[in-house]
């Protein structure tokens, strides 16, 4: 039995790869399409738990999830700022899109800032306003701070 336990890796090593769980987890929650799927809010409770427990760094876990949030954001802007043509070649999709493009026309930066906290829309909100086109630096200032925000409470 003895033998059999030193292949398996050591708990520290096992934290460690909760982390990148943590990041992929966000990271594709936060990218068009793909957050349908990834319940990287769970992962990132479930993981904040198991820092006010000590497995994990509480600092280092907010920087990932933070780095994981701006990264998958990023790519969901540039997808709707160069995907358009793609998009539009989806009738029923881009009928939602223009509503959404509406709707981010009406409230600019709140919309992203908002749409952090409403799961089924956090995803599609940096690509809308990618469609939106919105500018880059000004989207970022207002993801940026959506993301802080959204970190801390989670």
């Amino acid at each position: 039995m003895d033998a059999l336990l030193s292949y398996l890796p050591d708990f520290q090593t096992i934290a460690s790869l909760g982390y990148w769980l943590v990041f992929l987890a966000v990271l594709g929650e936060s990218i068009a399409f793909l957050g349908f799927f990834m319940p990287g809010s769970v992962i990132v409770v479930i993981a904040a738990g198991m820092a006010a427990q000590g497995v994990y760094d509480l600092r280092t876990l907010f920087y990932v999830v933070m780095g994981a949030a701006l990264i998958g954001n990023t790519v969901s802007y540039l997808l709707g700022k160069h995907g358009k043509k793609i998009l539009k070649k989806y009738p029923s999709l881009w009928k939602h899109l223009e509503k959404g493009q509406s709707f981010f026309k009406r409230h600019g930066g709140k919309s992203i800032f908002l749409g952090h906290f409403l799961g089924p829309l956090r995803h599609l909100i940096p690509m809308v306003a990618g469609l939106a086109e919105m500018p880059f630096l000004q989207f970022q200032l207002v993801n940026v701070v959506s993301i802080v925000a959204w970190s801390a409470a989670h």
